[in-house]
């Protein structure tokens, strides 16, 4: 099943994304599209519970939801636990987390051995983030695309 609920103008409301959360969790759901939405940090929090859960949610799109570093941890913390995610877009947030998120991306790809397609296009995630993630690839060879055009990595050396 596929839920489309894009550009919708959807902010961050906890009891909306608590029955979002629920329905991930007992539905059949296989595709989840929120771009264009200002989700925020929180709502961040309720997808990364969410997909540590039973979820059956195979494709993910969080692009341009000002989505934050913490957000993202939240999402990267309940995908390592996670067994069916297989398309994630984070695109266009800002994801700089420093050192701590950086480790995350390593971390995530360590343990997922589900996720095939991860899209961080315009997210600002810099160098150390894409050093952390190109080691992870190591440990992941299942990643057939990784797209991470403007992502604000400026050493030449990565």
């Amino acid at each position: 099943e596929v839920l489309d609920i894009s550009y919708n103008g959807i902010e961050y409301r906890e009891d909306v994304f608590k029955k979002l959360k629920d329905a991930l969790s007992f539905s059949s759901l296989t595709d989840l599209n929120v771009s264009h939405n200002p989700i925020g940090y929180y709502s961040a929090k309720y997808f990364g519970s969410a997909l540590n859960g039973t979820s059956r949610l195979e494709t993910l799109n969080l692009s341009h939801c000002e989505i934050s570093a913490g957000g993202a941890y939240a999402i990267l913390e309940g995908l390592k636990r996670n067994v069916c995610l297989q398309n994630l877009d984070l695109s266009y947030n800002d994801l700089r987390g420093g050192a701590l998120l950086s480790k995350k991306w390593h971390e995530m790809f360590k343990a997922n051995k589900t996720l095939l397609t991860l899209k961080l296009d315009g997210s600002f995630i810099g160098n150390d983030a894409v050093l952390q993630i190109t080691k992870g690839l190591v440990c992941h060879p299942k990643i057939t695309k990784l797209s991470l055009r403007l992502c604000g990595a400026e050493d030449s050396s990565i």
